[in-house]
C-alpha cells in the first residue's frame, strides 16, 4: 500500500498547484495504440489498455486559467458523454481512483484495473460524490444513501444485514457512499484505501479501493472486452448501466479537466453586527468548457454490488 500510495502521490505532483482551489487542470490521456481507440465487441466498444507496463500516471497536463449482481436493474439515466468534448473529475476523486489503480496493481496486476473504469462508475452511481463534495479526508459531505431496498420501485427485498450502522436503517438495507456498496457487500469488500485503519464506503478512498477489489474478482482480465463487461455487469446488473459505465469510461480516457473539489460550507459564526454581503464567489475557469450533466442516480437511482444469496 505505502509503495502505490508513492507512485500515486508522484502523479499528482503535476496537479498541486490546484491545490490553491484557483486553478484547472486540463490533461489529455491517450490509449497506448491512439488517443481515443477502442475495439468494437458486437454493438459495444471497450477501452483497450492505456499502457502496458504499469498502471497509468496522472495524464500529460498543463494549467488554465480558467460486487455480484445488483438485486434489480438500476432506475437511472445517467447523462451521457458529449463525443469530442472534455470531461471534469474533481481532484480529491481523481487522486482516490489513481490510489486505488495503483494498490490493485500491485496486488492483482493481471487485472489490468485503470482508474478510467473506477471514475466511470463514480459518475453513473453518485455524479461524483455529487461532483466532489467531499471532507478532507475523502469522505463524503453529506454522506450519500440509495433507495431503501423495501420491495418498492424497481427493487427486490433486502433486509437489515448490519443493524443499520452503515446505511442507518435497521429493517432494510440500502446502497451508501459514492460507490454505492450495499452493507452485505461491504462486509465482504470493504478495505481501508487511505491508511487510517478504518473501511468506511462513505469515504472515497476506501470506496475505490474496495471496488477495484471486487471488479478484479475470479481473475478478470479488465483489458478484455468479456471481463470488462462481466465485471461491470456484476457491479449492477443491467446492460444499460454496463453501456453507461464504458461511455463513461472511454470518455475519462480522453481530454480531461481536473477540478478543485468544493470548499465545505463554513459554520455561521455569530455577529452582534449585520454583516456585509459576501462578494460573489469567483468562477474556477471562465473558458473551460462545462462538464457533462452528473448522473442523476446521485445515490440513489443504483442499488449498487450486491452479496451473493
Amino acid at each position: 500500500m505505502a509503495a502505490a500510495l508513492q507512485r500515486a502521490t508522484q502523479a499528482l505532483t503535476v496537479l498541486a498547484v490546484v491545490c490553491g482551489v484557483s486553478a484547472v487542470v486540463v490533461a489529455t490521456q491517450h490509449a497506448a495504440s491512439g488517443a481515443g481507440d477502442g475495439a468494437e465487441v458486437g454493438s459495444q466498444s471497450f477501452l483497450r489498455p492505456l499502457d502496458t507496463g504499469g498502471p497509468s500516471t496522472a495524464p500529460s497536463a498543463t494549467v488554465s486559467s480558467g460486487p455480484s449482481p445488483s438485486p434489480s436493474p438500476s432506475v437511472f439515466s445517467p447523462a451521457m458523454p458529449v463525443p469530442g468534448t472534455s470531461v471534469t473529475l474533481p481532484i480529491a476523486l481523481y487522486q482516490a481512483y489513481l490510489v486505488a489503480e495503483a494498490a490493485q496493481h500491485d496486488r492483482q496486476p493481471g487485472c489490468g484495473l485503470h482508474w478510467q473504469l473506477l471514475a466511470a462508475i463514480g459518475e453513473v452511481e453518485s455524479g461524483q460524490a455529487h461532483q466532489g463534495a467531499v471532507d478532507a479526508a475523502g469522505k463524503a459531505d453529506p454522506p450519500i444513501y440509495g433507495p431503501l431496498l423495501d420491495g418498492g420501485g424497481a427493487y427486490q427485498v433486502i433486509r437489515d444485514t448490519d443493524d443499520g450502522r452503515l446505511d442507518g436503517n435497521t429493517r432494510y438495507d440500502r446502497a451508501v457512499g459514492p460507490l454505492q456498496f450495499v452493507p452485505g457487500t461491504w462486509r465482504v469488500w470493504g478495505a481501508d484505501g487511505n491508511g487510517d485503519h478504518k473501511a468506511d464506503p462513505q469515504n472515497i478512498f476506501d470506496a475505490a479501493l474496495s471496488a477495484g477489489r471486487y471488479l478484479c474478482a475470479d481473475g478478470r482480465d479488465l483489458s478484455t472486452a468479456d471481463d470488462l463487461s462481466a465485471a461491470v455487469l456484476s457491479y449492477n446488473h443491467s446492460q444499460a448501466y454496463v453501456d453507461a459505465v464504458l461511455k463513461w469510461m472511454r470518455a475519462y480516457a480522453g481530454h480531461l479537466d481536473i477540478v478543485p473539489s468544493p470548499s465545505p460550507s463554513p459554520s455561521p459564526s455569530p455577529s452582534t453586527s449585520p454583516s456585509p454581503s459576501p462578494s460573489p464567489s469567483p468562477s474556477v475557469s471562465d473558458s473551460v468548457p462545462p462538464s457533462p450533466s452528473p448522473s442523476v442516480s446521485t445515490g440513489e437511482g443504483s442499488t449498487g454490488p450486491t452479496p451473493s444469496a
